[in-house]
């Protein structure tokens, strides 16, 4: 039987046959078992819409034919109480100025950001709104007469596929809306697709959520913002902080002392950085210990992990005409679409804990040349290809001298459309051998 055999210049093995994975035994992920103290910023199970004073709302979808939606007066949401903790609001803000967040969407009991005409990003813990309304452009709550302010129904929902309801890993969802949104307004916002978040950076998370903990009251009637402070992961994972509870898709915001933070009714809401009249979405909000407590700040999802997620379900899936569904998927170039006899292949990879001990190379398997090779220079650094190759076979080869894989990252790669590999978390080990 011929076989094949391509040796590959970064690692210096030889490769033969059908490609194998070469890696040291993975330990099996197990789930944290510190995390009986995690306060969700908004758990729900609801047996009615999510209300808070909506009345009859008119939706004129086609400009000619109206629905009206009664969504009911005055009914009670169910909020689930976990572990003994509760859901969370702006503590410590002030009063946001009307129009300062057109992007904002109040369902309620939760929050949203409008990323597209047609999308909203929230948090997977919210759950499933189909069919529920949201009002997008909210300052004041649940009036659609405010300025900006629209009623929108929520027809398709998707949450993130590795989303954990116990760990909170992914805490992401989208919504696909009717009637799009188009917003006129001087404030522009852009998804962030990098890992460049840095200690101690100014960010603004906003809500209508209460003002301290367990208020029995439904929220402000205003919309409020506070600027918190980002804080790095080994921070908050300290044993006087959160203890190991946040991974690497999480990030807290807020400070050590307490006294500023989102709390509940605020869960899915936006963090963003303001540059200007810029606002990059960089975080989701997620959970925290408390609200406003010393040193448990609020808990973030980062943006920036699930932009390809996003762009799969929203842009290929849903058909979005956002702005980021057009163009070059990434800052590397590349066609927008390879030809008949090519396969597109997207690589994203996330270094994690490693510092520039990471390395990466695809290899054509039959022509035994080598078509990228990268390393990874940071901690914590995406680095993202997309090329269309000739339709022959190919290996991604993915090296780590220490044995500890990446290290709290991860990697995927997906060709036409389809998954072939993907690894996230602590699995352990030396060199990883994946044939497509």
């Amino acid at each position: 039987m011929f076989q094949f055999c391509i040796q590959f210049a970064l690692i210096g093995v030889l490769i033969c046959g059908i490609a194998v994975e070469a890696a040291a035994a993975a330990d099996e992920h197990q789930q944290a078992n510190n995390l009986v103290n995690k306060r969700l910023r908004a758990r729900i199970r609801r047996d009615t819409p999510p209300t808070a004073d909506f009345q009859e709302i008119d939706f004129d979808f086609d400009g000619n034919e109206v629905l009206e939606v009664l969504v009911g007066e005055d009914e009670e949401m169910n909020l689930e109480i976990v572990d003994g903790e509760a859901v969370q609001q702006i503590v410590g803000g002030d009063e946001s100025t009307l129009g300062e967040y057109p992007y904002f969407v109040d369902f309620g009991n939760c929050g949203g950001t409008l990323i597209a005409p047609d999308l909203i990003l929230t948090a997977a813990h919210c759950e499933d709104y189909r069919g529920y309304l949201g009002l997008v452009g909210a300052y004041n709550r649940g009036n659609d007469s405010t300025e900006g302010a629209t009623f929108v129904k929520v027809t398709e929902w998707a949450q993130h596929p590795y989303y954990d309801d116990y760990t909170l890993k992914f805490d992401v969802a989208l919504m696909k809306i009717d009637p799009p949104v188009y917003l006129d307004s001087d404030i522009v916002l852009t998804l962030n697709d990098q890992d460049d978040l840095s200690e101690g950076e100014s960010l603004t998370v906003m809500g209508l959520g209460v003002l301290e903990e367990d208020a029995n009251d439904d929220g402000v009637d205003t919309l409020r913002d506070v600027t918190v402070e980002m804080i790095p992961n080994f921070v908050c994972n300290s044993e006087d902080w959160y203890d190991e509870e946040l991974d690497y898709t999480m990030f807290c915001a807020g400070y050590q002392e307490g006294g500023r933070d989102s709390c509940q009714g605020d869960s899915g809401g936006p963090l963003v950085r303001k540059i200007g009249n810029r606002h990059v979405l960089v975080g989701i909000a997620s959970w925290g210990g408390g609200c406003g407590y010393q040193q448990k700040p609020g808990v973030y999802s980062r943006v920036n992990l699930a932009m390809r997620w996003i762009k799969q379900v929203g842009c290929t899936e849903w058909d979005s005409p956002s702005s980021f569904c057009r163009g070059p998927r990434n800052r590397l170039g590349g066609v927008d679409k390879c030809a008949v006899n090519e396969k597109e292949v997207d690589f994203t990879l996330l270094t994690g804990e490693t510092d520039g001990e990471v390395e990466w190379e695809i290899a054509s398997f039959e022509a035994q040349r080598t078509i990228l090779r990268e390393t990874g220079d940071e901690k914590w650094e995406t680095y993202q290809t997309r090329r269309c190759l000739p339709q022959n076979t190919y290996v991604l080869m993915i090296k780590n001298p220490r044995g500890q894989g990446l290290a709290g990252g991860g990697f995927s790669l997906t060709v036409d459309g389809r998954l072939v590999e993907e690894l996230y978390d602590n699995d352990s080990f030396s060199l990883k051998v994946i044939r497509f």
